[in-house]
């Protein structure tokens, strides 16, 4: 489960301590490393119940500042990049997935197009050409169907960045890949069918015959409440995988 903007220490715990309450032992977390430079840390967190043998971050060196943005400028927080690898079964090593959790400049549109380069070259360090690797989070880049069309979008440059990095992972835009034109919504807290899709799940595989995740399915949830409407001012992603050598009622 990757989140985006838990800046605040204290909220922050109070999430892992309630998901504490369902997966109990088994959970181990990820967040966003603070800086001496930022008033707040990157606001990425991972949970997981699976085993973290190795994690990594880094901050982006590039960002909107306050200067030009106010107290809007994403510079007040150490955004970056936070990477797991998770070993989903003990007994076999083959069994791993490499995780990224991101959260992309918002304000400057410049800034985001030289982070694209720094997440690019990160995820080139820590993946490894064995294992499957995931990109969650919000990218702040629209990858509507038109977006994805045009070669000269942000998308496209994104995309173009991540495969020249990792050329030998065939990345993949999850969403796209299942649902083709289906909007996929993620801003709009009434629906999905309308707002921006900003928010992804993108899945790099290893060249045959290594071991590789197979996408069943993909959806937006708006996760409404009661008392306080939408939980978040952006809709969460859901995907579901396999591994694609094992029956398909094994997830």
């Amino acid at each position: 489960m990757a989140l985006q903007e838990t800046f605040e220490d204290k909220h922050r715990q109070q999430i892992i301590d309630q998901v504490a309450t369902v997966w109990g032992d088994a959970l181990q977390s990820l967040a966003s490393p603070k800086s001496p430079k930022q008033l707040f840390n990157g606001g990425c967190l991972l949970l997981t119940r699976f085993r973290i043998v190795e994690s990594h971050s880094v901050v982006f060196k590039h960002f909107s500042k306050p200067e030009d943005y106010g107290y809007l400028a994403d510079g007040f927080a150490a955004k970056g990049v936070i990477h797991a690898r998770l070993a989903l079964d003990p007994k076999n090593p083959e069994r791993c997935i490499d995780v990224f959790v991101t959260h992309l400049e918002a304000r400057a549109d410049d800034m985001r197009l030289l982070q694209y380069q720094e997440f690019a070259d990160f995820v080139e360090q820590h993946s490894a050409p064995e294992y499957p690797f995931l990109l969650l989070g919000d990218f702040n880049t629209q990858g509507m169907e038109a977006n994805r069309n045009d070669p000269d979008s942000a998308y496209s440059l994104f995309m173009k960045a991540m495969n020249q990095a990792v050329p030998e992972a065939s990345l993949q835009d999850v969403w796209p890949l299942l649902w083709e034109e289906e909007l996929g919504g993620t801003t709009d807290q009434e629906s999905a069918d309308i707002g921006k899709r900003i928010d992804y799940i993108m899945l790099g595989n290893p060249a045959l015959p290594a071991v590789q995740l197979k996408p069943l399915s993909i959806e937006v949830k708006l996760y409404q409440d009661k008392r306080v409407a939408a939980l978040s001012d952006h809709n969460a992603v859901v995907g579901e995988f396999i591994w694609a050598d094992r029956p398909q009622d094994e997830k």
